[in-house]
């Protein structure tokens, strides 16, 4: 934490003029008085415990007696007498509060210290953070694609919300920190930026990344300045041949960031998130601009690393090969299925304890969906082809975390009937959340019920005790929502114990 260069100014001029202005037999009056009561209200008070208070003060002291010695001896030329003996008066007045006031700041020191690093947890890398081999071999691939082959500038991590498309490029992050002369780096949370002032906002970030690093833009304000004129629509008149001036400000602009002698990564979180389409590809054109500088050097370059999930960008109207034009190296994460990922997370659990998901109850949640009852035959095909997209990482650590504080609030232990109920509707509040909100009021049998195409209500049990009558209501394809009612039905033995028609009514 550093005192802002405003405040410098500030003290600077205000006590370099106090020390002036103070009388010269005043002088070590005023010192003698107000340095011990400026320490005692220090060690009283919270500001003892912010550094940048010892910083101000140590500066505004120093101004004030550097002012007073400038108005003795260059503006007065005054020469030392009796006033040397008022000096030595107040000294020794002020002397044991001062080690007094030392003293009690060092222990608040010590013990914050110790407060603060009792706190930290210790420092882990990358690689004893990650759980899963996949995503080291994925990092390898990234660091081949952006750091080893010349010529790839622009590159795209594909893949689903959750799955660890940010905890990769931490790995790559701690590549560049490991090596800050050679790379430079800035992460963009699209999220946090209205896109209108987007170009702003990023000419802005790339602005302090200079300054990190040394060097003054002095074209960065006055490319902003273009940004904000209204007449310019958005970017795509900015590389117009109306425009021609705003382009050789832009390039100039570029030449600066390339003139650090860095590879310098711009990272895009998630941008898929942001619905507005026409804002995504501004982003698309405007970062693509900020790497055609790279052809003409060869030492340094500007490169862009994107995350996204390719089949949300397919739905928000991004077709695929948009997206092969603005990203033209595209790396999807490698799937890792959900029995491993539950495995990998638990592999610090003991077997024993009842907080252990075993490989049995595993598979007989879908994808797999092996129960011991009759099922249709096309159920497994459906299970993989309904949840094989549900299972994120991030999903499964949270399903995880649901059933060890389920299964914690049972006093006794639990038959393997009771925990593949806990069990499954740990499943179902992870991975089928419409279903599960609809289950938490009513009488439970009543949720399962299905409208065929004349708007009757069909039971889940009728629908099921006459499968070729109604099964197309159950394909996943064309009736999602009924499937995964059927899914939880089966899960939580509802099957067995379901209640007759007429109890039913």
């Amino acid at each position: 934490m550093k005192i802002s260069r405003d405040d410098v100014i500030q003290i600077s001029v205000a006590t370099f003029s106090a020390g002036l202005l103070v009388p010269i037999d005043k002088f070590y009056i005023v010192l003698g008085i107000v340095v011990p009561a400026v320490i005692v209200m220090m060690v009283m008070v919270s500001m003892a415990y912010n550094p940048l208070s010892y910083q101000k003060l140590f500066l505004a002291l120093a101004c004030f007696m550097f002012g007073h010695w400038f108005m003795c001896n260059i503006v007065l030329g005054y020469a030392p007498s009796e006033i040397d003996k008022v000096l030595y008066f107040f000294t020794g007045m002020a002397l044991p509060f001062i080690i007094i006031g030392l003293i009690i700041l060092l222990a608040i020191w010590k013990e914050k210290y110790e407060a603060v690093q009792n706190n930290k947890l210790p420092i882990q890398n990358w690689a004893s953070l990650n759980l899963f081999q996949e995503r080291l071999a994925d990092l390898e691939r990234l660091k081949d694609y952006i750091l080893h082959v010349e010529g790839i500038y622009i590159v795209g991590i594909d893949g689903k919300w959750g799955d660890g498309k940010t905890f990769l490029t931490k790995g790559l992050i701690e590549e560049f920190d490991n090596d800050k002369n050679n790379y430079a780096y800035l992460i963009i949370d699209v999220l946090s930026v209205r896109l209108e002032q987007f170009p702003q906002y990023m000419v802005g970030q790339l602005d302090n990344l200079l300054y990190k690093n040394k060097i003054v833009s002095k074209n960065s304000k006055r490319l902003r300045d273009v940004f904000n004129k209204p007449e310019l629509n958005f970017l795509s008149e900015l590389w117009s041949e109306k425009a021609l001036s705003y382009t050789e400000l832009f390039n100039s602009f570029r030449d600066e960031l390339l003139d650090m002698n860095k590879d310098i990564f711009i990272i895009f979180e998630d941008i898929d998130r942001i619905n507005n389409v026409e804002g995504i590809k501004n982003i698309f054109y405007l970062a693509e601009k900020l790497t055609e500088g790279n052809k003409n050097r060869t030492r340094t370059s500007v490169r862009i690393i994107y995350q996204y999930n390719s089949s949300h960008m397919n739905e928000i109207g991004i077709s695929s090969e948009y997206l092969e034009k603005y990203i033209p190296f595209q790396m999807p994460l490698t799937q890792i299925g959900f029995v491993e990922m539950v495995n990998r997370f638990q592999q610090n659990t003991d077997s024993n304890s009842i907080e252990f998901i075993t490989d049995n109850e595993l598979y007989r949640l879908p994808p797999n969906f092996i129960l011991p009852r009759s099922s249709i035959i096309e159920e497994r095909d459906w299970a993989e082809y309904c949840f094989t997209n549900k299972f994120t990482i991030r999903r499964v650590e949270q399903f995880i975390k649901e059933f060890k504080i389920k299964i914690n609030e049972y006093s006794m232990n639990l038959n393997e009937d009771e925990r593949s109920i806990v069990v499954a509707m740990c499943f179902i509040k992870c991975f089928m959340s419409d279903v599960y909100r609809s289950l938490q009021s009513g009488y439970l049998y009543g949720r399962f019920i299905f409208y065929d195409n004349n708007g009757q209500i069909h039971t889940m049990r009728e629908i099921c005790s006459a499968r070729d009558t109604y099964i197309s209501y159950l394909d996943p394809h064309r009736h999602k929502e009924n499937f995964e009612l059927y899914v939880a039905w089966r899960l939580l033995s509802l099957d067995v114990n379901a209640p007759s028609m007429a109890e039913e009514g």
